[in-house]
């Protein structure tokens, strides 16, 4: 959560993004796929802090 604040995301908003997300990965996935959920991949897509 910390480094969703260091990168200026709302925290709630980067969990309940991460927890929709994650699971359409599905079962079999390549460790390279987790990037796209790191922090600073998702300034575009999570509302920036207050």
């Amino acid at each position: 959560m910390q480094t969703a604040v260091a990168n200026n995301l709302e925290p709630f908003d980067y969990l309940k993004y991460l927890l929709t997300a994650l699971p359409k990965l599905g079962r079999h996935y390549k460790p390279e796929a987790l990037d796209q959920f790191l922090p600073w991949n998702l300034t575009e897509k999570i509302k920036p802090l207050k």
